[in-house]
């Protein structure tokens, strides 16, 4: 009987086989170091994304909030508009109630009083919500509106979470969001939207941009919302206090989109270089495994 004796190479003798010599750690780290250089240089030289602008036909909507009466017709004008169902003076947005009317106490030459303020989706110039959104249910028009599609949404609700103003709810019933959509659907059949036609007390003025921004700067409020806001928005509030003591939320003057795509074209370089630099070692391992597995082969063959 024939006996092969193959003997089994030591732990030692593997350790040291399977340890990195000073040429291969240089094969490994000098391309990953290039490419972090070549990354680091991309995120430097990298332009700053410039804020979209309004295009010249883009409307928008006035809100002088001296004037509002709190009366809640344009809340009812905008469900029955959007076929919502009824509910019941709603302390903020919902669902069932895209544009309300919130009362905030505010204090005028030292004495409390209760004001209302008309609250709804600002339809940013440049949106958040369309920005996240990965399929596209959330799109801009030019003149103005953010329309959603919900046949596209896929219930991630990126745009919930991304929207400055905090504007769009979900709907845990259909996987779809619920926000206003400046009555799109009216607006460009050239009508207004279903809540200015309603206001009793010419609270709300709809028309081109710039004219809207011209009567803005003539109701002689001494506090605007909505001009830089975000980068500016559709929707343009006048009123003799405060906005943010309105309710209103402080946000920056910057488009919220422009922040993220800084932040992204650097991340995409390092992501880039990490992932190639991954894919070498990778390589250069199996590479060495390989040859490993074939001196073994060949030993064993040669005893």
């Amino acid at each position: 009987m024939k006996i092969f004796n193959n003997p089994i190479p030591s732990r030692n003798v593997r350790k040291e086989s399977r340890a990195l010599s000073r040429r291969d750690f240089l094969k490994l780290t000098v391309p990953i170091a290039s490419l972090s250089v070549v990354a680091s240089e991309l995120a430097s030289t990298a332009p700053v994304v410039a804020a979209s602008s309004p295009a010249t036909n883009a409307v928008a909507m006035l809100y002088d909030a001296s004037k509002c009466l709190g009366c809640r017709r344009c809340e009812d004008s905008c469900r029955r508009a959007h076929q919502l169902p009824a509910e019941y003076r709603p302390a903020d947005l919902s669902i069932k109630s895209l544009s309300v009317i919130k009362y905030n106490s505010v204090k005028i030459n030292g004495k409390a009083t209760w004001l209302p303020t008309k609250w709804q989706c600002m339809s940013c110039i440049d949106p958040t919500c369309v920005s996240v959104c990965p399929v596209g249910a959330l799109t801009k028009t030019d003149e103005g509106p953010v329309k959603y599609d919900e046949s596209k949404c896929i219930g991630c609700q990126y745009c919930v979470s991304a929207c400055p103003f905090s504007i769009p709810r979900f709907d845990f019933a259909d996987q779809k969001i619920k926000k206003c959509d400046f009555c799109v659907d009216r607006t460009s059949t050239g009508m207004q939207p279903a809540c200015s036609e309603v206001c009793p007390a010419g609270a709300l003025t709809f028309g081109k941009r710039e004219t809207v921004i011209t009567k803005a700067a003539a109701a002689g409020g001494a506090y605007t919302y909505g001009l830089k806001e975000a980068g500016g928005t559709s929707w343009i509030y006048v009123s003799e206090v405060p906005l943010e003591d309105r309710g209103l939320p402080s946000v920056t003057n910057t488009a919220y989109p422009s922040h993220s795509k800084a932040m992204l074209v650097p991340q995409i370089g390092t992501i880039a270089a990490s992932a190639a630099g991954l894919g070498i070692v990778s390589v250069l391992l199996r590479k060495r495994n390989l040859s490993e597995a074939k001196n073994e082969t060949d030993g064993n063959k040669s005893v």
